[in-house]
């Protein structure tokens, strides 16, 4: 029609909202009893259901509570599911560190994606390197795929500072393993890896240094300074200990002695994690014949600058 009008009122879903949280308060039109425990929730199938396909399925399939008015549900505690039928019958719902979790879980459960979504923006904003681990445990556990992948990039990007607290500390040799094999980890060096991984297994030596020639397979020894393999990887103990480490450690003395058949010694741990293949360095190409010149370095100068290298300094190439 030509002569319409539309018309929105952005007020009216609140409005109703209101209403309807008004009326399973006070337990008016409500069919259905939720039991947790000792407690006992009034509700509406009908917004159970436009709220969640947990409650869908159940009242409206086969199940057997289809035509029950008193449900009982395990798996979520009652202090829980009062906060996410609140927000059910509110769209407003309160989070903090001691009930962030148990309402995930229940939202998981019931599937209310949207307290699951609030429950993973509230983890995200409170990323830090003490807590990520956790943080992608329970993404993991509960399904929250953003979540997963927002913390698993903050591991990586942020991988020596995790290694350095009490989380990482904690992980079994599985999950050590699985953040070892991984090309993401971002690194000055990798010197930064193999220091974690003996910081790791130093947390609890006695018990962790059989998994040291396994885990020592993942780092990439081959790609670390020749000063700082002789200084400080041929002085380690569990070096010395371990015949395989010996050959991981010839390994990694042959690609610095033979350049020429580093070909023959490709593998996972002579290839670069992406962090040193696609970062950007910036070359400058020059020179005046002045090998006394630090500006320019020389004849023959090559300036390289690193965006990525913790001191901001141009190396100085001559050949």
């Amino acid at each position: 029609m030509e002569d319409s009008f539309v018309f929105s009122d952005e007020k009216y879903s609140k409005d109703v909202l209101k209403r309807l949280s008004g009326l399973q308060k006070q337990g008016i039109m409500c069919d259905v009893t939720i039991k947790i425990d000792d407690q006992e929730f009034h509700a509406h199938r009908n917004i159970l259901s436009a709220s969640s396909d947990y409650f869908f399925a159940m009242f409206n399939g086969n199940m057997k509570e289809r035509n029950q008015r008193e449900i009982t549900i395990t798996g979520v505690d009652k202090d829980s599911m009062k906060v996410i039928m609140g927000f059910i019958y509110t769209g407003e719902i309160i989070l903090d560190w001691n009930n962030v979790e148990p309402i995930l879980q229940g939202a998981n459960l019931m599937l209310v994606q949207s307290v699951k979504d609030a429950c993973s923006r509230f983890l995200e904003s409170r990323l830090n390197v003490k807590n990520c681990l956790g943080i992608q445990s329970l993404a993991e556990t509960y399904a929250c795929q953003k979540l997963w992948t927002v913390t698993n990039t903050f591991i990586f990007q942020n991988f020596p500072h995790v290694a350095e607290n009490e989380e990482f500390l904690n992980l079994d040799e599985k999950q050590i393993q699985v953040l070892l094999q991984s090309d993401e980890i971002s690194v000055e060096n990798e010197e930064k890896v193999y220091e974690a991984l003996v910081g790791w297994i130093y947390y609890d030596r006695e018990n962790r240094r059989e998994f040291f020639p396994v885990l020592m397979e993942d780092v990439r020894l081959p790609l670390v300074s020749p000063y700082y393999l002789v200084d400080v990887v041929e002085n380690e103990e569990l070096f010395n200990s371990s015949p395989r480490c010996k050959e991981l450690l010839q390994e990694a003395q042959h690609y610095h002695l033979l350049p020429d058949r580093r070909q023959l010694l490709d593998s996972t741990r002579t290839r670069p994690r992406n962090y040193e293949r696609f970062h950007e360095i910036l070359v400058a190409m020059g020179g005046n014949g002045d090998y006394h010149n630090q500006s320019t370095g020389g004849k023959d100068c090559l300036l390289l600058y690193n965006s990525r290298a913790t001191k901001k300094k141009p190396q100085i190439c001559r050949s």
